[in-house]
C-alpha cells in the first residue's frame, strides 16, 4: 500500500505543478493574478502547503508504524512529531550556524589560528592551554575589521575566496563552466568578480566590519545593494575564519570541480571545508536583481527563510549554488576558480606582481599559470607574453623593475619544466626557478561616478615574476635526497596533511633557496642604494 501511495503521489505532481503554474500566471495589463489568480493569494499558498505535506506526514506516519507491523500507533506518531519538532527547530534562524559549525572547517580555523597567529602571541607562555596546537587563546585571533598590516608599513593582504555558482539566478539554468567568481576580502572592502565593489562603512572611531557600501551605477544588479538603499550587514567573521575559508580545498562547491555526484558524496561523508556565508540580503530585498516570479518561485524563497538550515544542506547535497544572488554565499578555496590568486591583482594593473606557484604538477604542464593566461584574456581582455625567449635574450628597455643581476637568473618557459635525467634512477631537474612575462592591458575600463583619476585606469602594462616551486640540483643535500626517496617532490599530494619532519623541512628550506636567489639580490641592491 505504501509504494501505491508513493507512486500515486508522484504521478500527481506533475498536475499539481500545472495547476500552480495556472495559479501564478501574471496578467500583464492588470499587473495582478487573472483568471485563478483571483482566488486569495496566501489561502492558495496554505492550501497548497497542506496538500503538499499532508501526504509527506501520512508516508513518514506509515513508515514508522510499519516497523512493527501496525501496533506501533502511538510510536509512529511520537517519533513522525519529534522529527518535524527538530526539522522546525533546526530550520530556524538561530540554527543556522550548525550547518557551518558541524563540518571540519572550525577544526580547521583553529589549527590556523594556533600555528599562524598563535605563533606571535605572548599570552601563549602564560596560559594553561599554550601548548595546546587545538586550542584557541586570547590574542590568537583578531577581527577583520582590526586587521591592518598596511597600517605597520607591512603588506596590503587580499584574502582570495571562491563563491560558488553553479546555477543562473536569472534563468535556473546550470553553470558550465567556472561555476564560481573571485572574491577578495581587503581592509577597505569586498570585491567580487571582476564588476562589482563594497567598501566597509567607516565612522570616526573605527571601521564597521558588518557594514558594507556599494559602489557602481545602482541602475544595475548588485550583490550587496539592498532596496531601500541600506548598507548591507554581512556576517562578521575574524581573520582566521577567512584563512580557513581560502584554503577550503575539498567541499560540495569546488567551481569548475563541482559536480552532485561528488558533492552528494562529500556532503553525506561530512567532508564540508566550505562555509554559508550570510551577505544579510534576502533574494527579494536585492535591487535590480531579475529573478523568477510566480507561485513556485514564491514557495522555494519561503522554504528557505523558514527551513535556512535544511535548505543549505539540501543545496550542499545537490551541489546547486546560486553564488552571489541568495542571502548566503557558498564559499570555499580560492584557488577553485585561480590557483595563483593573481586575478584580483591583475584587476588592480599592479606594475609588478610577484606570483608564487606552488600547486602540483606532476606532469610539468604548468596549469596554474595557462589557466591564468585565459582567465586574463577572457575577463580583462589582457594579454600575457613571455619576456625571455632565449637565455641569451636582452632585458627590456621598458623593463626596469627588474635589475640585471635578476635578468641573469631569469629563465625560459621551458627553462621551468623538468628534463628526463640521463642517470637512472635520478631525479630530473629543471634549469630555473622563475621566468618573466608581460601583461598587456586595452584601453582604461569605463570610470563610475565614484572613480577618481588614477595611475591604475591608465596602465597599460603590469611585468610578472612567475615563481615555480622547481628544483635545479643545486639545492642543500638534504632536500635532494628527499628528492630521491620521493620523486614526486616537490610535486606531492595535497591529501597529505600529515608532514613528518624530513618533509616539512624540505619543502620550507626549498622555498628559502628560491626566495634567496631573488629576494637576497634585492635586498642586497636596495641596501647598496641606501649606503649611497
Amino acid at each position: 500500500e505504501l509504494s501505491v501511495i508513493t507512486a500515486a503521489l508522484l504521478a500527481g505532481a506533475p498536475i499539481v505543478r500545472g495547476l500552480a503554474g495556472l495559479v501564478a500566471r501574471k496578467d500583464e495589463s492588470r499587473g495582478v493574478l487573472s483568471s485563478l489568480g483571483r482566488i486569495p493569494y496566501l489561502p492558495t499558498v496554505l492550501a497548497f502547503l497542506v496538500a503538499a505535506g499532508l501526504p509527506i506526514l501520512v508516508i513518514a506516519w506509515i513508515s514508522h508504524l510499519s516497523f512493527q507491523v501496525g501496533y506501533g500507533v502511538k510510536l509512529g506518531f511520537a517519533t513522525t512529531g519529534l522529527a518535524w519538532t527538530l526539522s522546525f527547530l533546526l530550520g530556524r534562524q538561530s540554527a543556522l550556524p550548525f550547518v557551518n559549525r558541524v563540518g571540519p572547517l572550525t577544526i580547521y580555523a583553529a589549527r590556523l589560528a594556533r600555528v599562524f597567529l598563535g605563533a606571535v602571541n605572548p599570552r601563549r607562555n602564560k596560559s594553561r592551554s599554550g601548548t595546546s596546537v587545538t586550542q584557541v587563546i586570547e590574542g590568537d585571533d583578531v577581527g577583520i575589521a582590526q586587521y591592518a598590516p598596511e597600517a605597520g608599513s607591512g603588506p596590503l593582504h587580499l584574502i582570495n575566496v571562491a563563491c560558488n555558482e553553479t546555477v543562473d539566478v536569472a534563468s535556473q539554468r546550470g553553470m558550465r563552466d567556472r561555476q564560481a567568481e573571485n572574491m577578495a576580502i581587503g581592509p577597505v572592502g569586498i570585491n567580487l568578480s571582476k564588476r562589482w565593489h563594497a567598501l566597509w562603512r567607516h565612522d570616526s572611531q573605527k571601521r564597521q566590519s558588518s557594514d558594507l557600501i556599494p559602489l557602481g551605477n545602482s541602475n544595475l544588479p548588485h550583490p550587496f545593494r539592498r532596496r531601500d538603499g541600506q548598507p548591507a550587514s554581512v556576517e562578521n567573521l575574524t581573520l582566521r575564519q577567512w584563512m580557513a575559508i581560502s584554503g577550503a580545498a575539498v567541499s560540495p562547491g569546488m567551481g569548475r570541480l563541482t559536480s552532485p555526484a561528488v558533492s552528494l558524496l562529500l556532503t553525506l561523508a561530512n567532508v564540508r571545508l566550505g562555509y554559508w556565508w550570510n551577505s544579510g540580503i534576502w533574494s527579494g530585498d536585492r535591487a535590480e536583481l531579475p529573478m523568477k516570479q510566480g507561485l513556485f518561485a514564491w514557495l522555494k524563497n519561503w522554504f528557505m527563510r523558514t527551513f535556512a538550515a535544511q535548505g543549505l544542506l539540501l543545496s550542499e547535497l545537490r551541489g546547486q549554488f546560486a553564488g552571489p544572488w541568495r542571502r548566503h554565499f557558498y564559499l570555499s578555496d580560492g584557488g577553485n576558480f585561480e590557483n595563483t590568486a593573481t586575478y584580483e591583482l591583475l584587476r588592480r594593473r599592479v606594475p609588478l606582481i610577484v606570483t608564487c606557484d606552488a600547486g602540483r604538477d606532476v606532469k610539468q604542464q604548468l596549469s596554474g599559470l595557462a589557466e591564468l593566461t585565459r582567465i586574463a584574456r577572457v575577463d580583462f581582455g589582457a594579454e600575457v607574453t613571455f619576456v625571455k625567449d632565449a637565455m641569451n635574450s636582452p632585458r627590456p628597455e621598458a623593463c626596469d623593475c627588474v635589475p640585471d643581476e635578476i635578468w641573469e637568473c631569469i629563465g625560459t618557459i621551458d627553462s621551468l619544466t623538468t628534463k628526463p635525467s640521463e642517470i637512472p634512477d635520478r631525479p630530473a631537474f629543471s634549469d630555473h626557478h622563475f621566468t618573466l612575462l608581460r601583461v598587456d592591458y586595452p584601453a582604461p575600463p569605463p570610470m563610475d561616478a565614484h572613480d577618481q583619476p588614477s595611475a591604475w585606469h591608465q596602465r597599460k602594462t603590469s611585468w610578472l615574476l612567475y615563481i615555480k616551486s622547481t628544483t635545479t640540483g643545486d639545492e642543500p643535500v638534504d632536500i635532494r635526497n628527499y628528492q630521491a626517496r620521493n620523486p614526486d617532490f616537490p610535486n606531492e599530494s595535497t591529501l597529505d596533511q600529515y608532514f613528518d619532519e624530513p618533509q616539512f623541512e624540505s619543502y620550507r628550506r626549498l622555498g628559502m633557496h628560491i626566495g634567496e636567489k631573488v629576494f637576497a639580490k634585492l635586498d642586497g641592491q636596495t641596501r647598496n642604494g641606501d649606503a649611497q
